[in-house]
């Protein structure tokens, strides 16, 4: 066996079974690794000296890891089963009985080895209930309509970022029969923090059915930013401090509604487009130091109204 090579002594998801042998690269200790005996932890968790990826603990052979993988075919490689192909955050490493993982502890910052809070049997139990709500979702994805809509609005509020992440996917996939309960998450307060995405997902389901019904948002939150005239100062994008609609979020809800009208071919958009391009073009910087975000939505405005009058492609 080499660094790259293990042995299957239990399988929790998938067709794999004890004693068989698999290949993973990407996991192989690099020169001067040490194990994970060898190191300590500081007060926050983190083994010292720390160890930043791509390192990774040289375990003794026979150590037991955790690995969550995936791959596309039966001959094929094995992949991270989680977010971003990141073999190092689909490991778990174990040792004595004690957890240990890669976590990012700052971002933007390198990922570090530390103590792991949960044991291997809380570990094997969460991944049950995830197992057994991606089932669900799946079949669920084969519904359409409000039925489905209905069916996911309780996982779009998920703790478990893919489930959350492939909820609101799926809710733009339920088609125009989805779009009164669309309606009602717009207007929920509970989802104030998720409008862009529950636009982004309406208008995936109208598509050129609701262009009316999305430039008449976009005047009302053009309304809306007209009665902001005369109280925004300059650095405003982070002095609101609003919890329950910040004027970022605000932004982001024009911003969307503005991309999605691009691809609806609604020609009356191109004057609300100019508008609302000629309001943000009187409107403070964002920052202190920079009219990026003034500038952002006033070009995508005036590419907009492009778009309308057949000067530019969607």
């Amino acid at each position: 066996m080499n660094d790259a090579e293990f042995i299957v002594t239990e399988s929790w998801r998938g067709n794999l079974r004890g004693g068989e042998l698999i290949a993973v690269h990407g996991l192989e200790p690099q020169d001067g690794a040490v194990a994970i005996s060898q190191l300590t932890a500081d007060p926050y968790r983190r083994l010292v000296p720390v160890i930043a990826v791509p390192q990774v603990p040289r375990q003794p052979v026979g150590s037991h890891l955790l690995l969550f993988l995936k791959r596309d075919s039966a001959e094929g490689p094995w992949k991270a089963a989680g977010l971003w192909d990141d073999l190092q955050a689909s490991v778990v490493w174990i040792a004595d009985g004690q957890t240990y993982f890669f976590e990012q502890w700052s971002n933007p910052g390198a990922s570090l080895l530390v103590i792991g809070r949960e044991t291997i049997t809380e570990i094997k139990q969460r991944t049950a209930e995830i197992g057994a709500i991606h089932g669900k979702l799946l079949r669920i994805a084969q519904k359409d309509g409000q039925e489905k809509a209905e069916e996911l609005e309780p996982f779009l509020h998920s703790e478990i970022w893919p489930v959350k992440r492939f909820a609101w996917n799926e809710l733009g996939n339920c088609g125009p029969r989805a779009l009164e309960t669309m309606r009602r998450l717009m207007n929920d307060p509970a989802f104030a923090m998720e409008r862009t995405a529950t636009l982004k997902a309406f208008g995936k389901a109208g598509g050129r059915d609701v262009a009316a019904e999305l430039n008449l948002m976009l005047l009302k939150e053009l309304e809306f930013w007209e009665g902001q005239r005369g109280s925004l100062q300059e650095g405003w994008w982070n002095g609101d401090s609003s919890v329950s609609e910040p004027l970022r979020a605000r932004y982001s809800t024009a911003y969307q509604l503005i991309y999605m009208l691009e691809k609806t071919g609604y020609s009356p958009a191109a004057r609300t487009a100019r508008e609302f391009a000629n309001y943000w073009a009187t409107v403070p910087p964002g920052a202190s130091d920079s009219r990026q975000t003034v500038n952002q939505i006033v070009e995508e405005c005036e590419r907009l109204a492009r778009i309308m009058d057949g000067d530019e492609k969607p």
